[in-house]
C-alpha cells in the first residue's frame, strides 16, 4: 500500500514524499518576470518546510502571454537564467522543484502585442477583448512553449508543469466556452486538444525523453458551454498515450464563479473537491495523477493516496499560511491545516502586494 510519506520517483524526478505545492501565482516577480529576492526568500520557506515537490508560480512564455501583476517569466534567456538562484536555494534543502509554463491567452496583459486568444473575444461594449489566433500565430506558441521548456531545464529545475487549466490559453482552446473555432483546433474535443498534444510534442522534443514532463489540466469548467467530465477524461488519456509524465487534476476558471479553481471550504466534507475528476482520470489513463482543490486536513490526503489509489496530493492555500505544514504532519501533529481557505491572500496579490496570508496578519496585529 502506498504511503503519504514514501519516495517516489518520475524519470530523473525524486520527490522524498506525495505532497506537492500546486503552484501559485505569488505576485513577487519584477515586472518583465524577472525573479526577485522576496520570491526566493518565500520559495525557500517553502522547501525547508517538508514538502515533496514545490511547482514554482506560472511563467509565461511569450510576452503577448504574460498575466497579472508580478507574473514570472520564461520568455527570454536573460529572466530566465536568473532563476538558477532560486532553484539552487530549493535544492539545498533536498527538495525538487518544477517550472509551470503558461500562456494567459484572452487573460493576458502583454508586456508586448495585443490579447490573443482561440477566438475573438468580445467586450460587453463591443470592443474586441482578445483577437483570434492565426494558424501561424499557434505554431509560433508552441515554439515558445518549446523554448521556455529547455530554459526551465538549462535554469535547473527538475521538472517543467503545462499550464492546461484554470482558463488561460491551454484551457481556453480545450473548452468550447471559449474556443468557436470552425478549423482543426475547434469543433470536437479531437480537434480543441491539438494544440494541448503540440505543445506537448513540441517541449518533449526539446527536452528529451528523460526530462519530467508534466501537465495542470482542466477536466471540467463547470461553466454552462463549458468542457465536460467526459471531455476532460479524454483529453488526460490521450495526453498520457503521447507520454505525459503526471497528471494534476483540476477544474474552473475565473468564469466559474464559486465553482472555481479556489472554493471556499465550510466543512470537511467540501475538501478534496476535485476528488471525483481525479479518479475519472486515474481509471483511464495508466499514468501518475495528482488531486488538488482544498486540501487541509491529512485523514483526506492519506486516504486519496492509501485507499483511493491516487498518487500525489496537492496543496496551495494551505501553504502559504503554514508552509512547514508537511513537515508538521510528518513529524506526528496530524492537526488540520490553520487555512481557513478564505481566499483573502489572493486579495493582497491582486494589489501587487505579494503573497501572503491576510488572515494571519491580522490575527498578529
Amino acid at each position: 500500500m502506498p504511503s503519504p510519506f514514501e519516495k517516489t520517483t518520475i524519470k530523473s524526478l525524486t520527490m522524498p514524499n506525495r505532497f506537492i505545492r500546486s503552484a501559485t501565482w505569488m505576485s513577487m516577480a519584477a515586472e518583465d518576470g524577472s525573479c526577485t529576492p522576496r520570491l526566493v526568500e518565500t520559495t525557500e520557506n517553502l522547501a525547508a518546510g517538508g514538502i515533496g515537490l514545490i511547482i514554482a508560480g506560472f511563467s509565461f512564455v511569450s510576452p503577448e502571454g504574460k498575466g497579472p501583476l508580478g507574473m514570472t517569466g520564461m520568455h527570454n534567456n536573460h529572466v530566465a537564467a536568473g532563476y538558477r538562484g532560486l532553484v539552487d536555494k530549493v535544492h539545498a534543502h533536498g527538495t525538487p522543484i518544477a517550472a509551470q509554463l503558461a500562456h494567459c491567452g484572452i487573460q493576458s496583459t502583454p508586456l508586448e502585442g495585443e490579447v490573443l486568444g482561440p477566438s475573438d473575444i468580445a467586450r460587453d461594449d463591443g470592443r474586441l477583448k482578445a483577437r483570434r489566433l492565426e494558424t501561424f500565430e499557434i505554431d509560433r506558441i508552441v515554439e515558445d512553449f518549446a523554448a521556455a521548456a529547455v530554459r526551465a531545464k538549462e535554469a535547473g529545475f527538475d521538472a517543467v508543469q503545462l499550464h492546461f487549466a484554470h482558463g488561460y490559453l491551454g484551457s481556453q482552446f480545450l473548452s468550447p466556452y471559449y474556443n468557436k473555432r470552425d478549423d482543426e483546433y475547434g469543433g470536437s474535443i479531437e480537434n480543441r486538444i491539438r494544440f494541448l498534444i503540440e505543445v506537448y510534442r513540441a517541449a518533449r522534443g526539446a527536452v528529451g525523453d528523460t526530462y519530467p514532463l508534466l501537465a495542470k489540466l482542466n477536466v471540467e469548467d463547470f461553466l454552462d458551454g463549458g468542457l465536460k467530465a467526459e471531455e476532460g477524461v479524454f483529453a488526460a488519456t490521450q495526453l498520457a498515450a503521447e507520454g505525459i509524465d503526471m497528471i494534476e487534476v483540476s477544474g474552473g476558471s475565473g468564469d466559474s464563479g464559486r465553482l472555481g479553481p479556489a472554493r471556499a471550504i465550510k466543512s470537511s466534507d467540501d475538501e478534496g473537491y476535485f476528488h471525483q475528476n481525479a479518479m475519472a482520470v486515474k481509471k483511464s489513463a495508466p499514468i501518475p495523477v495528482a488531486v488538488v482543490g482544498g486540501i487541509r486536513r491529512f485523514e483526506h490526503a492519506r486516504r486519496f493516496i492509501e485507499e483511493d489509489g491516487l498518487d500525489y496530493a496537492s496543496l496551495s492555500r494551505p501553504l502559504i499560511r503554514e508552509p512547514g505544514l508537511i513537515k508538521r504532519w510528518q513529524e506526528g501533529d496530524l492537526s488540520p491545516a490553520d487555512c481557513t481557505s478564505c481566499s483573502r491572500c489572493f486579495r493582497s496579490m491582486l494589489k501587487g502586494r505579494g503573497i501572503f496570508c491576510a488572515q494571519l496578519k491580522a490575527e498578529k496585529k
